[in-house]
């Protein structure tokens, strides 16, 4: 599984709206500025969030995008499936009929391990989740920077 732009820019948007949540809503504009990502590109990939109900598009004067659910209950596997074609890492895992050797092959045995583990990860991390590593993040590199001292 290689994770495409839509995917990473899209998580990364998701964090900024996790970061900016219980507040007003972040215009596409925003967004795509502060992510260094084209306005239209953005654009495209929060229709496609708002589609999967994972934010709401504010309508008018000072309207945007916010998350439609609190960042605890938004899991990253939903956010990537929202945006990308497969989240599995090889073709025979997820269409094992597509190939002849699966029922005897070893390699298909790792590949259903590995999407197991990693689905795993991606069901049991939220939103929240990458706000808070990003705090620990800051801390750390403030903490680094007060030691230079």
């Amino acid at each position: 599984m290689k994770v495409s732009t839509k995917g990473r820019y899209g998580l990364r948007a998701m964090v900024e709206l996790a970061k900016n949540y219980g507040s007003f809503p972040l215009s596409v504009k925003s967004i795509s500025q502060s992510q260094n990502v084209s306005f239209s590109y953005m654009e495209q990939i929060l229709n496609r969030l708002n589609k999967a109900r994972l934010v709401r598009s504010i309508k008018g004067v000072g309207g945007g995008f916010i998350l439609a659910r609190r960042p605890e209950n938004i899991k990253i596997i939903e956010i990537l499936s929202a945006l990308e074609d497969t989240i599995t890492p090889v073709f025979c895992v997820e269409n094992p009929e597509s190939c002849k050797k699966t029922k005897n092959c070893v390699a298909h045995l790792f590949w259903k391990k590995l999407d197991a583990k990693i689905k795993e990860v991606l069901r049991t991390t939220t939103l929240k989740d990458l706000c808070e590593w990003e705090k620990k993040r800051q801390i750390k590199r403030d903490e680094d920077f007060l030691m230079e001292d």
